[in-house]
């Protein structure tokens, strides 16, 4: 299984995709330093803030236990990284400039 921990919020929105489980090093001067997008997006992690967090994180999943951030992290892709009209990025863009260009 892959997962991800990690600590730097320039993967905060882009690890979402792969919807696994994933565990954010959180620590207190982070406080007041996301948006409302950042904020929404840090809901779906799980949070560590000490190691034994991060040991508590890895034993879970060596149990197999399921991802309790799932749901949040299915709703948070459905809602903010689904592309429009459920096409990838580069097919809209082609769909754009074939539409301009008639």
């Amino acid at each position: 299984m892959i997962v991800f921990i990690f600590d730097s919020c320039s993967f905060l929105n882009e690890y979402l995709y792969t919807k696994k489980p994933s565990l954010f090093l959180y620590k207190d001067t982070m406080d007041g330093q996301f948006n409302e997008f950042g904020m929404k997006a840090l809901q779906c992690h799980q949070l560590g803030f000490s190691e034994s967090d991060i040991t508590s994180f890895i034993d879970r999943l060596i149990k197999g236990t399921n991802d309790p951030m799932a749901e949040r992290k299915e709703h948070f892709y459905q809602t903010y990284l689904v592309p429009p009209n459920h096409k990838s990025a580069s097919m809209n863009i082609f769909e754009e400039i074939q539409n301009v260009l008639k």
